[in-house]
């Protein structure tokens, strides 16, 4: 992927492009960042250095702020290979829809649904968040689980995320803020042009761009501190990691990425913090 100079431009990775980067790379993701392939959570008093169980913290979080029973159904946006889903499906007895654009994660995510055995209301779809195949009001709650950092139009993702969720219902986001500018040409070309990655907005623009879609902001937690360590974890799971994928190419793009992560955490840790924001849609909309 050419031509992105530096984090500011974030018009270059398309939806196919991610598609591609994580259809190629499931392998070395499960391997590098963990079951869930997203951050941890380490509340006052934990210890425990298994970036997994960390994860598993930040999912039961989550559970937390939505707030759901069996009676009622959950999209999950960017499920992944789709732990956070079936975690989900145990805690609380939710039906859940996970979708992605990454066919691989599909298959994945369809099997640890079944070897949890809760594959009877727990299932995974291939879709676009901006475009999503659903009808009006349709679900109960939106998760996006650091998803939106991802979207080349947000705005668009929110409405549609806005568009699915019933009035009433909630919308809870865990992701990336921008702490502190990050000066042009400041990481090296070879660590932004092989991630599929967007620059995080400020916290105030992000919850200006819930707002915006029609959603009411309830809770903005920061926690960025007790997500710090999982930087320190994926760095040294990357320093422990073979490529094992067959491809030449994969192999290839693998050996990039697990250069590339090292200086992308480096930047992270300085100017990046991580919220969980929790937002309603008005009952009248």
């Amino acid at each position: 992927m050419e031509g992105r100079t530096d984090l500011t431009d974030q018009s270059t990775f398309t939806a196919d492009e991610v598609a591609m980067f994580y259809d190629q790379l499931e392998e070395f993701f499960s391997a590098v960042l963990g079951e869930s392939i997203h951050y941890g959570y380490w509340p006052d008093g934990i210890d425990s250095p298994s970036l997994t169980d960390a994860q598993d913290r930040l999912t039961a979080l989550l559970g937390e702020k939505l707030a759901l029973g069996p009676e009622h159904r959950l999209l999950d946006v960017g499920c992944g290979t789709g732990r956070p889903a079936t975690l989900l499906a145990e805690a609380l007895g939710c039906d859940i829809t996970g979708i992605t654009i990454a066919e691989r994660q599909i298959e994945a995510a369809d099997q640890r649904a079944a070897a949890a055995g809760v594959a009877d209301r727990v299932r995974f779809q291939l879709a676009d968040a901006m475009g999503m195949p659903f009808a009006d009001d349709e679900f109960d709650a939106v998760l996006a689980l650091e998803s939106l950092l991802h979207m080349p139009d947000k705005k668009r993702a929110l409405a549609e995320e806005h568009r699915v969720l019933r009035p009433g219902g909630l919308l809870v986001i865990a992701d990336f803020f921008e702490t502190k500018p990050l000066p042009p040409g400041t990481v090296p070309d070879a660590a932004v042009d092989v991630l599929p990655n967007h620059v995080p907005p400020p916290l105030d623009e992000m919850t200006g761009l819930v707002r915006e879609a029609g959603f009411e902001v309830t809770e903005v937690l920061d926690i960025t501190e007790q997500t710090r360590r999982s930087g320190e974890a994926i760095l040294a799971a990357i320093g422990s990691y073979r490529p094992a994928v067959d491809s030449v190419q994969g192999k290839r793009i693998a050996e990039q990425v697990q250069q590339a992560i090292p200086l992308i955490v480096e930047h992270a840790q300085e100017h990046t913090g991580y919220v969980v924001l929790t937002a309603r849609k008005a009952v009248s909309a």
